[in-house]
């Protein structure tokens, strides 16, 4: 009589429209490598999403691991993270105000008035003001590490650009095709900062992205010395970005929708 196979439950998340697969090893245990990435995260063939979070637990410390859809390992994700901090509530692990560790460092994550937060170190800044040329468009960029790398572009009618031929040539260009560059699209009108950002990992424009809002903010930070609580709006999502936290950190304030769960048989 032939064993049959393991049925593996997972769970999907949605942060903004930026949607993800959680495998909770707390719960069933099982070998990473046994998951196909590319076939799970496939919207015809699969289950459907823009990457893969695996919690565990190391030294007794949650950690979280987040795979895009192309399969390659992200070092963080801003919204993975709140999606992996509401399942950790929501399973009743922690009531509030714990710690997750991720491939970039250690983060205090809890819940805040319905939404979810984490504590991040200031991005760091790797160009200000970084002079390309692409075609014949003469553009200034700002790169930043904030957990992943990010082009921010400072751009005049933001819904019309065709941003994924542009950043395609950025992300090509001779002085940062060595990046895994995400590209951001910044317009400012009035008090409001809207964003368009292109993804490495998933080669396209996403609704949103955790990581390019903490970029995004530290640049107008440093560029314009805006107030110490900054809102960044993405196409589905807006989030909140507070400076006045600590000395060398911010809070990063969002939200998190849990869609369904199901089994997967390995």
């Amino acid at each position: 009589m032939m064993k049959s196979n393991k049925a593996i439950k997972f769970f999907k998340y949605s942060g903004f429209g930026n949607d993800f697969i959680l495998f909770d090893h707390l719960q069933s245990e099982f070998n990473k490598k046994s998951i196909d990435i590319l076939k799970l995260c496939d919207r015809n063939f699969g289950i459907g999403s823009d990457g893969i979070i695996y919690l565990s637990k190391q030294n007794n410390l949650y950690k979280m691991d987040i795979y895009n859809r192309d399969a390659s390992k992200a070092t963080m994700c801003g919204n993975a993270l709140i999606s992996l901090t509401k399942h950790i509530i929501d399973s009743k692990y922690e009531s509030n105000n714990f710690q997750i560790l991720t491939d970039f460092g250690l983060y205090d994550v809890g819940e805040i008035e319905d939404k979810y937060f984490f504590i991040s170190s200031k991005p760091k800044v790797l160009k200000l003001n970084h002079q390309i040329q692409i075609d014949d468009m003469d553009l200034n960029l700002h790169i930043i590490n904030s957990g992943n790398f990010h082009a921010c572009l400072f751009v005049k009618n933001l819904k019309e650009i065709n941003i994924e031929e542009i950043a395609k040539k950025i992300r090509n260009s001779k002085s940062l095709k060595h990046l895994p560059l995400n590209v951001n699209f910044i317009e400012m009108e009035n008090n409001n900062i809207n964003v368009r950002v292109f993804e490495n990992g998933l080669n396209k424009e996403t609704l949103a992205c955790g990581t390019g809002a903490l970029a995004v903010s530290y640049v107008i930070k440093k560029l314009f010395n805006k107030g110490k609580l900054l809102k960044i709006n993405f196409l589905k999502g807006e989030y909140e970005i507070d400076f006045s936290y600590k000395k060398n950190k911010v809070k990063f304030i969002s939200n998190a929708s849990f869609v369904f769960f199901g089994e997967i048989v390995l």
